[in-house]
């Protein structure tokens, strides 16, 4: 199973692949040069990802790899949508609300900062402003190939894989600002953690339920404790619907991310009438997946 990312190499980067804890140079692995591989990453890694599956030794990385750095060349947008129905619900009834109709005709997203992203065992630095800090467990599909107006059902032309996300939350900000009318903005823009691998298409598929859902499980914990678990399998827009939206008059490009929300019972804010507290400095926060991995930073 490709588990595709990237290390710190000099002052570049390198691109791994991860299998049975261990992780092997991807360029070694194809006979290309580093540089190449960064600039066609897409394409390469959708031609040969099966060549990956079984690295060989000569391709290992025997020094220590350090830290992951998040999978994709570059982010270049982040779209973050808003497709659960259970998380749309259980964060609406802490505040004595239902879900808007509205919210059943098609699915909304808002524009996050993709120069903020941050990887796998970073520092997520708590914001001076909030006093309500959350995380927010999702997924994150990386666009492979550039499209526009693309049809829900074509929608895997153009994916290359899927990460974890964590999108961090300021919620008393996020509440102040949405009131006005426009948000979230400052109660977002501050960090997203994408990691620590990316699990590339052919192995997506693999996992496939139905047109735009998948068997991809993922659990939210802080400092080893599990605070909620849920499954892509109960997202109410699938990922056809969702690149149908997001792509509608407007040009995806390699490198975008559609994230798709808070996965039901995926953050503290679902919990608040249980007692749960916001995150504080020293927290570690972890997102798990069987299919992925951990995505691990600790708050300071």
């Amino acid at each position: 199973m490709p588990l595709v990312g990237f290390i710190r190499s000099g002052n570049g980067r390198k691109c791994i692949v991860h299998k049975e804890g261990s992780i092997y140079s991807v360029a070694s692995i194809l006979k290309v040069k580093e540089s190449d591989l960064q600039r066609n990453f897409y394409s390469i890694i959708r031609v040969h990802e099966g060549d990956l599956a079984d690295p060989g030794d000569h391709a290992l990385i025997r020094s220590g790899a350090g830290r992951l750095l998040p999978p994709v060349p570059e982010v270049r947008s982040i779209r973050d949508f808003f497709a659960f129905e259970e998380h749309v619900r259980n964060a609406r009834k802490t505040r004595g609300e239902n879900v808007p109709p509205e919210w059943y005709n098609f699915p909304v997203f808002y524009f996050s900062n993709h120069d903020s992203v941050i990887g796998n065992m970073d520092e997520m630095h708590y914001p001076h402003y909030t006093e309500q800090l959350d995380y927010e467990m999702e997924l994150a599909f990386i666009i492979g190939r550039e499209g526009k107006n693309i049809p829900a059902d074509s929608y895997e032309e153009y994916i290359a894989g899927v990460t974890i996300a964590n999108d961090w939350s300021a919620r008393d900000v996020q509440r102040a600002e949405t009131r006005v009318g426009l948000g979230p903005a400052k109660g977002k823009d501050f960090a997203t953690s994408l990691g620590p691998y990316m699990l590339t298409a052919g192995d997506l598929s693999r996992y496939k339920i139905s047109r735009g859902k998948y068997d991809i499980d993922l659990s939210g914990m802080v400092n080893g404790k599990t605070y909620g678990s849920s499954n892509m399998k109960s997202i109410h827009f699938d990922l056809g619907q969702i690149i149908e939206r997001a792509s509608d008059e407007v040009t995806l490009r390699s490198g975008d991310i559609l994230m798709t929300g808070t996965f039901g019972n995926g953050c503290i804010l679902e919990m608040s009438n249980q007692g749960i507290p916001w995150l504080k400095r020293g927290d570690e926060v972890t997102i798990k997946s069987s299919r992925i991995g951990m995505l691990t930073n600790k708050v300071v």
